[in-house]
């Protein structure tokens, strides 16, 4: 019978997962910029010394952004090795997906906007 838990394979799904996010990092220029986006994201957040509510919903959006985008990525190589010639229904799906992300990132920035704004007020005005 097989453990409840493994400690091995644990460690080395996360290998994988690590191993595609550092693949998407390489080969998907809209990842590197979501995730500095992120990252300059997180900095301000320290700056201007959100409360815990305000950082875990700012940590929610950058992973839910960069989740979407890897979905996205995935989606986008999968139609492409299903269909690599040119073909309508793979374009709209392509788009789809494309779509989806662009509505969480522009959730995530009103979001960003709505929670930033009042601490750089504060600070500029």
């Amino acid at each position: 019978m097989e453990a409840l838990f493994s400690f091995s394979k644990l460690s080395q799904s996360i290998k994988i997962a690590l191993l595609g996010i550092k693949n998407a990092f390489k080969k998907e220029q809209t990842f590197r910029f979501e995730l500095i986006y992120g990252i300059v994201t997180i900095i301000l957040s320290f700056l201007f010394a959100l409360n815990s509510i305000e950082f875990s919903i700012i940590l929610i959006c950058i992973g839910v952004t960069l989740g979407f985008e890897l979905l996205n990525s995935q989606i986008e190589k999968t139609v492409d090795i299903l269909k690599p010639e040119f073909n309508q229904q793979a374009r709209i799906i392509k788009d789809m997906s494309a779509a989806a992300v662009l509505m969480v990132v522009i959730v995530s920035i009103i979001v960003g906007i709505l929670i930033f704004l009042p601490h750089f007020l504060k600070l500029f005005g």
